[in-house]
């Protein structure tokens, strides 16, 4: 278990160990009990190495995503996803990796040809992502999804070119921390097609967890993403796999996923950006639905997701029986009303 082996304090206690002086975990559950949840216990907020928190974070990021691209359709601009690559082999530290990155996307918006291309080509904003898989013959491969918004149509030649101009600046700064990317395979350009009716939702949902979801995504070529290395390393009980969680956690600790550019979230119109952590401690539903204490939460704790499915497939009331037929102890919140204000008070589950 994830718990047991990671170098992060945070991330050993989430999910894990609750935050209330009681020790006592809530059971939840969406309005129209399509999922389940816990209340009341730690959450890290990691993007990078938790496997609890990442897919919270990476939903709503995309949920962000998706309304920066109806708001550029809407006022009739076009974006292109622009990913940018560098070489790599089984030497280089992820730091390494990771420092060239910085340096070459700072080159490749800033300086006057970023300047020129942003006045001719009317570029107004992008969001940045950094993915990082793992290859066991050439090591940690470290690249850049950028979505790049455009205030007017853009065709797709035209961004070819503007492609080639941003990979220009990209290879330069990484030459100058002896770090290489070869064109042929260095840089990719993809026009953001937006398609009509009833699919544009499902469109746009797609994008957002192309730019957003690195943790559903599946490595390629022999690679494997850190969620799945982290997998593999349960699995196996492989000491190189292990080794290589490790140095991920490390490195990426601190590191931010999603970058936006200056002032783009008010020109969209959204709220001040939530951080990781603040995305991770948002809890399903309004109510308790069910309490365990601290005993039954320490009893259960290492396989709870049974009780989340049982909510799930069941309801509360399948919920219930479960924990009667294991002889654990369970409370049920209840709304009274007292001096005309609803209350809630704790009733022991026979």
């Amino acid at each position: 278990m994830l718990y047991a082996e990671t170098s992060l304090t945070r991330v050993k206690a989430c999910g894990r160990v609750s935050v209330l002086p009681t020790g006592q975990v809530g059971v939840r559950a969406a309005a129209n009990g399509s999922a389940a949840g816990f209340s009341g216990l730690s959450t890290c907020g990691s993007v990078w190495a938790c496997p609890v928190c990442a897919p919270k974070i990476a939903v709503k990021r995309a949920e962000e995503v998706a309304e920066v691209i109806r708001w550029n359709r809407k006022r009739g601009g076009s974006a292109a996803l622009l990913t940018l690559t560098m070489q790599h082999h089984a030497g280089m530290t992820l730091e390494q990796c990771w420092a060239g990155l910085n340096k070459a996307w700072s080159a490749v918006t800033s300086g006057r040809q970023w300047l020129r291309d942003k006045a001719t080509l009317g570029i107004d904003g992008f969001l940045r992502v950094v993915e990082v898989t793992l290859g066991e013959a050439n090591g940690w491969h470290v690249h850049v999804h950028a979505l790049v918004l455009f205030d007017r149509p853009i065709s797709e030649t035209i961004m070819e070119s503007f492609g080639a101009s941003c990979w220009g600046r990209w290879n330069r700064a990484l030459q100058r921390v002896n770090l290489f990317s070869l064109q042929e395979h260095g840089v990719d350009v993809r026009p953001v097609r937006t398609a009509d009716g009833g699919k544009l939702g499902r469109y746009f949902a797609k994008i957002a967890l192309e730019v957003t979801g690195g943790v559903f995504k599946k490595g390629g070529r022999g690679g494997r993403t850190p969620f799945e290395l982290l997998t593999y390393a349960f699995d196996t009980g492989d000491a190189w796999a292990l080794m290589k969680w490790r140095e991920w956690e490390q490195a990426s600790h601190g590191k931010k996923q999603l970058t936006w550019s200056n002032g783009l979230r008010s020109r969209v119109g959204l709220d001040a950006e939530q951080s990781d952590e603040d995305i991770a401690t948002e809890q399903l539903g309004d109510d308790d639905l069910v309490l365990l204490p601290a005993a039954t939460w320490r009893a259960v704790r290492d396989w709870a997701w049974v009780l989340l499915d049982f909510v799930e497939d069941y309801g509360v009331a399948g919920l219930c029986r479960f924990l009667d037929r294991e002889g654990l102890e369970y409370h049920k919140p209840v709304k009274v009303r007292r001096d005309g204000k609803w209350l809630m008070s704790v009733r022991k589950a026979a």
